[in-house]
């Protein structure tokens, strides 16, 4: 497996949801520690992460990712374009989901998210944040 896919499976990595522990900070993918998620049965990133060079370049990769193409105000832009793009096409015969949102899908646990306004709770930034502190 690739070191970069290693990265991007970290960085949107979704935790499991444990009942009544739904609030902001709590099993978060936004504030999760990249270097300690997934299932510790999952032997291969257990052992990768154990070895200094691969953490170190893990690390790397993940705060070059945060400061290029995912910083938040790169990703606000990006996805607004890509809006912009399929707005037309959202209408449908259903009558359900026919406007984009900037709203967590409802299956999610953590509703405070946004990725097109800056803030707090800008996944983008929040994610850099996590990854800053590494």
């Amino acid at each position: 497996m690739c070191i970069l896919c290693l990265v991007l499976a970290a960085a949107c990595s979704r935790p499991e949801i444990i009942p009544g522990r739904e609030e902001p900070g709590k099993d978060s993918s936004g504030r999760q520690d990249p270097l300690n998620w997934g299932h510790r049965e999952n032997p291969l990133i257990v052992k990768l992460l154990q070895k200094p060079q691969w953490r170190d370049m893990y690390i790397s990769y993940m705060k070059e990712l945060c400061s290029g193409d995912f910083r938040a105000d790169a990703s606000i832009s990006r996805i607004k374009e890509w809006h912009a793009a399929i707005e037309k096409y959202i209408p449908n015969d259903t009558g359900e989901d026919m406007k984009i949102s900037d709203r967590p899908a409802p299956w999610g646990n953590h509703g405070e998210y946004r990725i097109l306004m800056d803030g707090p709770n800008n996944f983008f930034r929040v994610k850099a944040g996590v990854v800053d502190g590494l």
